[in-house]
């Protein structure tokens, strides 16, 4: 025996859509399913409108134009939107830069004089303290942007 005391399965849904019609249709558009072209969009686009019930002038203005135009009123009076010149910010890229080359360029050199003074160290770290100033060089002044 099947056991009937479950409740009947309901069925969800959305509702229909409502929306306000803002702009009225212009009538050019093709009324049945078939394949379109290019071509005849263009003289639909170009063509003037079939139906004269169709108002030519411009459509009524949402009240969102008229909460922007609040808004933009309400930030002029506070003064929000007036421009003044500003002093440029002086940048720190000079002092970051030569602060980052003594610092590096002075590990290189300490690391050097630490594991003791020959040709093969001073060559590594001369090519080290060569390649950290290029590579810093080029980062500083023609990777990055001012700051």
């Amino acid at each position: 025996m099947a056991d009937n005391s479950d409740p009947p399965r309901k069925h969800y849904q959305l509702k229909p859509t409502q929306f306000e019609i803002v702009n009225a249709p212009s009538g050019a558009a093709p009324a049945d399913s078939a394949p379109t072209h290019v071509r005849g969009h263009i003289r639909a686009a170009n063509a003037e409108p079939k139906n004269a019930a169709v108002p030519t002038a411009a459509p009524r203005e949402n009240d969102v134009h008229a909460l922007l135009r609040a808004n933009a009123e309400r930030a002029n009076a506070a003064g929000l939107n007036a421009l003044a010149p500003q002093v440029p910010a002086r940048s720190r890229r000079k002092k970051d830069y030569i602060f980052t080359l003594l610092l590096g360029n002075g590990a290189i050199i300490g690391l050097v004089l630490a594991l003791g003074m020959n040709v093969m160290t001073v060559a590594f770290g001369a090519a080290g303290v060569l390649l950290f100033t290029l590579g810093t060089t080029w980062i500083m002044w023609f990777v990055m942007d001012r700051y």
